[in-house]
């Protein structure tokens, strides 16, 4: 039995594959079975500086860009859309992210003319700071002007962490074996995972507690 196939070449247009493997699976032509799909890759497999990828085209430079669960109807060669970007760098300023205290600033390439969208919001960028509390992102280091999801990037820009120094801290504890959600780091602790006897965090005066348990 003999199945209809057709090739799919990805051409990264001034792009550069990040891999040979990638370069071999994509750039030398992939083979889809008629009626079933390939799903397109992202910036894992190919970057180019100073640009971001939007996604992939039947022409080059052209539009629309394709879903990324392609099926093709034809051998065909796909296209990288590029657009021009900017860093936007995320200065946690007196705070730092994760558990390293060194780590004072994330960095993001973002479409030039896009907006900032949920990022700012995303917990993986909100910093921490001892007994301080994060009160979110700013325009200017004098912390006037906040950052809304709307703020399109024309330029390399820099967003400043403020924090509040009203706080008060809250204990919990007898959590061992117990089911819960940790308000110092957002997780959800499940009762085979919970092995810690308590657990620390500040809000702000007149803040909920919010949900412990």
């Amino acid at each position: 039995k003999w199945t209809q196939v057709y090739t799919v070449t990805l051409d990264p247009n001034a792009g550069t594959w990040s891999d040979s493997y990638y370069e071999r699976e994509y750039g030398k032509g992939y083979q889809v079975e008629k009626g079933k799909s390939l799903y397109l890759p992202s910036s894992y497999a190919l970057s180019r500086a100073g640009y971001v990828l939007l996604g992939w085209t039947t022409t080059k430079n052209g539009s629309p860009v394709l879903d990324r669960d392609y099926t093709p109807a034809k051998n065909i060669t796909l296209y990288a859309k590029w657009a021009k970007s900017y860093k936007v760098t995320f200065n946690a300023g007196e705070g730092y992210f994760g558990s390293d205290k060194n780590a004072k600033t994330k960095v993001i390439e973002v479409a030039s003319g896009q907006d900032i969208g949920s990022t700012p919001y995303n917990s993986s960028y909100t910093p921490r700071n001892g007994s301080k509390v994060f009160l979110g992102w700013y325009k200017d280091s004098g912390l006037k002007t906040p950052v809304k999801r709307s703020d399109t990037i024309t330029k390399d820009t820099t967003f400043y962490a403020k924090y509040d120094t009203k706080v008060y801290k809250i204990t919990v504890t007898n959590l061992k074996g117990a089911e819960y959600s940790n308000q110092a780091t957002g997780e959800y602790i499940d009762e085979d995972e919970s092995t810690a006897e308590s657990y620390s965090f500040y809000i702000s005066q007149g803040d909920e507690i919010g949900y412990l348990s």
